[in-house]
């Protein structure tokens, strides 16, 4: 075979490798898109029960007992109406909400729910989002996102109605919910920062306010500064 021929035969070996490759590409897209299709909008409030997924576990959802752990260190338990708020790199800090609509720093009341819906957002940027029917009647929902991870608790009936990793979906559901007086927490030179950052009465309309409630000293590790008028 001449020098010409064979390297003739090489380019056409070496095309049909690339369209090979090609299609397994476009057949593994369509895949996933069709994995994404195959899963249906999820639909809340029909009290039927989904099994845990990704982080979230619980013991006994029926009594209200669960425990998230966030990727970034964060972790939420929740024990009946108490849930606690923690984070493994600060020891010794909490914050609760308890009952329907009160909330604490390290176990000091700084105040109650300006309105009947309360989101935390941790540091690394997970959210947990508290409904209540009215500032003083029972829960509703509680909804926790991190990243593309989505879980969705109908308090009413204790029933995970959805737990989903890299749900196609976490991105839409999230925007549908409004958060409502929205708080995070600050790690600083001197300790710890608890504060409301912004309010979401109306999807899609945050006012943003930073509004200091309490701080944590390293130094006095028992202090608990209220800044709540």
């Amino acid at each position: 075979m001449s020098p010409f021929n064979k390297i003739s035969k090489n380019i056409h070996f070496l095309k049909s490798i690339k369209t090979t490759m090609v299609l397994l590409i476009l057949v593994s897209a369509c895949k996933k898109e069709d994995d994404i299709l195959d899963e249906e909008f999820p639909v809340f409030g029909t009290c039927e029960a989904v099994n845990p997924k990704g982080n979230l576990s619980f013991i006994d959802l029926s009594k209200g007992i669960f425990t998230y752990e966030t990727s970034g260190g964060g972790k939420i338990v929740m024990d009946q109406y108490l849930l606690t708020i923690t984070h493994k790199d600060y020891p010794g800090f909490s914050i609760q909400f308890w009952g329907i609509t009160h909330e604490n720093l390290n176990a000091k009341q700084i105040k109650d729910f300006s309105t009947n819906r309360r989101s935390l957002i941790f540091p690394d940027g997970t959210k947990i989002t508290i409904v209540n029917g009215n500032l003083d009647d029972s829960r509703i929902s509680i909804d926790i996102r991190e990243n593309n991870d989505y879980h969705h608790i109908n308090s009413v009936c204790k029933t995970l109605e959805y737990s989903a990793v890299n749900s196609p979906y976490a991105q839409k559901l999230d925007d549908m919910l409004a958060d409502g007086e929205t708080c995070t927490f600050e790690f600083t030179e001197t300790g710890l920062l608890f504060l409301n950052i912004y309010t979401e009465d109306t999807v899609g309309i945050k006012v943003e306010k930073r509004v200091p409630l309490g701080e944590l000293f390293k130094n006095e590790p028992n202090m608990v500064a209220d800044y709540w008028p």
